[in-house]
């Protein structure tokens, strides 16, 4: 079962990232597409976080990857914040990006200097890894999360009814896979940690994918970010092998 969570958690970063990159790579200057290609590193990284996690055994070295997928869904949050608000091409200004980025930096240092802050207690036995959070702090580290969130959907649901065409098809998409991932997220990565269980942590940055399925599917129907055929050729090629490399891994592992 870990080598199950481990290989869907590496497939779906390297989807992720390629996806983030070729995004990227299409339209380097677009601000749009800097913070898609920004929130596809935040959601690997907690992805990957979540794959050091399974098997990191050591207290110190379990705190250092708790700081890792912590950090990273809150600034994916918000960089998804900075998405809707720029939704389809509006430059944001300097001001905006301090005022929501304020609270992330704040909350990431905090956790990054005193993580006892957030972690009461790390505990490791033959059953698995449990970390028991401070309640208060955690609290206020989940209403950062939801409210970041819950604006993304809420300014793409809007859009999706006061844009014209194309755009409004594009964030109504956006604002489903949103909503849908994020769902998932908030159950297995915010609620059941809350509670002490950590069994699922793993489906939350696999549900992300929802997100960038619907995006994908916006950019084939809608013309989201436009690629070349070529483009989505290669897209598909190396999520072909991405995915055969993980089943020999999982293979080797259950052979092993």
């Amino acid at each position: 079962m870990e080598l199950f969570k481990t290989g869907t958690l590496i497939f779906g970063a390297i989807l992720i990232v390629l996806m983030g990159l070729l995004v990227y790579l299409r339209a380097p200057r677009r601000q749009v597409n800097i913070l898609f290609f920004k929130s596809s590193l935040a959601i690997a990284a907690w992805a990957i976080g979540n794959v050091a996690f399974v098997y990191a055994k050591d207290p110190s070295t379990v705190s250092a990857i708790c700081q890792i997928f912590y950090i990273a869904p809150l600034i994916a949050s918000y960089l998804y914040f900075l998405l809707a608000l720029s939704f389809p091409d509006k430059e944001l200004n300097l001001r905006i990006y301090i005022v929501l980025l304020t609270p992330v930096i704040v909350i990431s240092i905090a956790i990054l200097v005193r993580p006892e802050i957030l972690f009461r207690a790390i505990l490791i036995d033959k059953s698995g890894t449990t970390v028991i959070l401070n309640s208060i702090p955690y609290a206020i580290y989940s209403l950062n999360i939801l409210f970041a969130i819950g604006s993304a959907v809420f300014i793409f649901k809007q859009k999706g009814k006061t844009l014209t065409n194309i755009y409004a098809q594009q964030a109504r998409l956006l604002a489903y896979g949103m909503f849908t991932g994020a769902i998932f997220g908030v159950w297995f990565n915010l609620i059941l940690p809350w509670a002490g269980n950590y069994s699922a942590v793993w489906v939350g940055p696999n549900a992300i994918l929802l997100l960038f399925t619907f995006a994908l599917y916006a950019t084939l129907k809608h013309r989201l970010f436009v690629f070349r055929a070529s483009i989505f050729k290669s897209l598909i090629s190396v999520s072909v092998y991405a995915g055969l490399l993980v089943l020999y891994v999982l293979y080797a592992g259950l052979a092993s």
